[in-house]
């Protein structure tokens, strides 16, 4: 199956003022030690043209597996970001002959054979080899089985959901909505990965409307909601079929659409059940707030607790100890440059915080974390200061409120609080394993500084 292409540019050591053109007859990989070389070398096939302008050197590649007939330069291409690669075409026996040389690790030939001695008629056979694998791809898309879209239940208890301009039918406190700066994710509060189910996004147009440009194809429609399929075609095999499917739908509102699209999934199985969520895209204003949605019937109860000068309330399996520094115990926690948590400073404090067992037990599977505390009359911040400090890090923020973050970094999810009390600043975090009991626990500590 095709994903990607090969471009170089060679450096020949003749010239002549002559522009040539080639078909790929074979490659012939010697010695292959690299995953990427032996990718690289399967992407060509017998149904690709090239190119060879011996003046300046210069290769020009027509991949069938492309839409129209603008060649890419071969010095676009990943493999020529690589210094470690030579790359020499020579002309012999009537063919073209490139060697692609990588240290005595990776060596291959490209071998093509003559394709025509004018533009007009080397073109004609790039448009009969293009409309070749674009008919094998339509006719996969013809040959798919009949889907058959699930119809709504009139007796579900889903939830109307206010999102600006539009609204939403979402299963009861199912998803995490996450606010971008251009869209809405919908992570799934007990899924295992942390990726979006699917997202919302505003734009001029369609989404539908550029789904061929990506090489999807719709087989099911119901007005703007589409089931499409990535189609593919293996030239070696002509097995044909599809390598992936994608839900869509749109809604015309004041001045463009809202778009909704899941990521590539590998069968239908994984999309019919979110079918009916995007049937329900509204532009309309209408349902509770995404606030009211990510976490309902929020308790903001816990018990009092103290941690040095600072009275806050947990909930009541959790647990605060003391913590002695000195030997090996120690501690390191930084929030940003400023706010930086050491057992070297006399002026820092650290309460570990625990989430216990039923039975009283601490594990690993449970939250752990803890209250950090800094003297510091010189400085001063904000939760909105210390988000973007964050961001600037690559670090993931998925919610923001008055006082806190809630994040993801290295695969758990972490809640980040902060307040200053006279001339100490406070940070209370912890760290999860699952989503939902993160979002639980960042929901109950809004209120928590007492």
């Amino acid at each position: 199956m095709r994903s990607f292409a090969l471009s170089l540019l060679f450096f020949p050591l003749f010239s002549f003022a002559q522009k040539s053109y080639w078909q790929v007859e074979q490659t012939k990989p010697v010695i292959v030690t690299s995953l990427f070389f032996d990718a690289v070398m399967q992407e060509f096939s017998t149904l690709d043209y090239l190119t060879y302008d011996l003046t300046t050197g210069n290769i020009q590649y027509y991949d069938a597996y492309k839409n129209g007939l603008q060649p890419v330069s071969f010095d676009s291409s990943k493999l020529s970001e690589k210094k470690e690669w030579e790359v020499t075409p020579k002309i012999t026996d009537g063919k073209l002959k490139v060697l692609i040389y990588g240290n005595n690790n990776n060596i291959g030939f490209i071998i093509c054979k003559p394709a025509g001695d004018n533009e007009q008629a080397f073109l004609e056979k790039v448009k009969a080899s293009k409309m070749l694998v674009h008919q094998q791809l339509m006719d996969a898309v013809k040959e798919h089985p009949v889907v058959n879209l699930p119809k709504d239940n009139p007796e579900n208890t889903d939830v109307e959901v206010n999102l600006g301009a539009y609204s939403l039918r979402l299963p009861r406190d199912k998803y995490f909505i996450v606010r971008t700066a251009d869209s809405y994710q919908f992570l799934s509060k007990t899924g295992d990965e942390p990726e979006s189910d699917f997202n919302l996004f505003d734009a001029g147009y369609n989404h539908n409307d550029s789904l061929s440009d990506r090489g999807f194809w719709p087989v099911v429609k119901e007005e703007n909601l589409w089931l499409s399929i990535h189609p593919y075609y293996d030239w070696k095999t002509k097995e044909k079929g599809a390598g992936g499917y994608l839900l869509t739908n749109s809604a015309s509102v004041s001045g463009g659409y809202v778009n909704m699209a899941t990521a590539q999934q590998e069968s239908t199985e994984e999309l019919l059940p979110l079918v009916p969520i995007f049937r329900s895209l509204k532009a309309e204003k209408k349902g509770i707030s995404r606030d009211a949605y990510n976490f309902p019937g929020c308790d903001s109860k816990g018990e009092k607790q103290t941690v040095g000068a600072l009275a806050i309330t947990l909930p009541p399996n959790y647990q605060v100890r003391e913590f002695y520094t000195g030997g090996s115990n120690f501690y390191q926690f930084g929030v940003m440059d400023s706010l930086q948590f050491s057992s070297e400073n006399p002026d820092s404090r650290y309460y570990p915080v625990e989430e216990l067992d039923k039975n009283g037990n601490r594990s690993l599977s449970l939250a752990s974390g803890g209250v950090y505390s800094l003297k510091n009359t010189r400085f001063s911040t904000d939760i909105g200061k210390i988000r973007a400090d964050f961001e600037r890090e690559g670090i993931s923020v998925l919610e923001q409120d008055d006082n806190g973050i809630l994040y993801r970094y290295h695969g758990s999810y972490h809640l980040l609080r902060y307040i200053r009390k006279g001339n100490t600043h406070y940070v209370y975090t912890l760290q999860f394993k699952t989503l939902q009991s993160c979002l639980s626990e960042f929901c109950r500590s809004r209120k928590m500084f007492l």
